[in-house]
């Protein structure tokens, strides 16, 4: 699930140049984050009807997980849009029994670790005709076109923004991180 997303968002790579000083995130709530992640694998399995409220697999699905500022919000939409039941008392159990104390709390350190791990893979990628996109250009562009791409220049553009101490905190951790993304 979490890796069509991030294949998804590599199509539109760009290279990362600009860096921020602010922290989102500690080393232990990556390590937390990684913990949820592994019991919570295999959940669309063990709640095959339940609706996660997670959909990648088209354009429009993909930019609504792009909040206005051009951050990800996969784990603030997931959260708040999933319905009571089982599958949501798992996760709810998975988070709190790993060093967080509610949804609320890890759905935005959630969302920063996949925009941090994002503008490091996009940093490798070379891309760098996305940002050249003028405003002319896209208003050469048909509207349904022009609805799609807008927020995902708006997450190019925040990767480009992503914290420094936040790569510097992740970086030591991605095999683990990529590992969890693997399955």
């Amino acid at each position: 699930m979490l890796h069509r997303f991030v294949a998804v968002l590599s199509a539109f790579a760009v290279l990362i140049t600009a860096q921020a000083s602010a922290k989102n995130f500690t080393t232990a709530d990556v390590e937390n984050f990684i913990k949820v992640s592994e019991e919570l694998k295999g959940l669309e399995d063990r709640y095959p009807d339940a609706d996660l409220g997670v959909d990648t697999s088209d354009m429009k699905s993909f930019t609504q997980m792009i909040d206005e500022n051009g951050n990800l919000k996969v784990y603030r939409r997931v959260l708040s849009d999933m319905p009571e039941g089982p599958a949501r008392k798992e996760v709810v159990s998975a988070i709190k029994s790993n060093g967080f104390s509610s949804t609320d709390e890890f759905a935005p350190k959630a969302d920063a670790i996949i925009m941090t791990y994002l503008a490091i893979e996009l940093g490798k990628q070379d891309m760098s005709g996305m940002d050249q996109m003028t405003p002319e250009m896209m208003a050469a562009m048909p509207p349904s076109v022009q609805a799609q791409m807008g927020p995902v220049i708006k997450m190019i553009n925040a990767a480009k923004n992503v914290p420094a101490a936040d790569k510097a905190t992740l970086t030591p951790l991605l095999p683990k991180l990529e590992a969890v993304f693997q399955d």
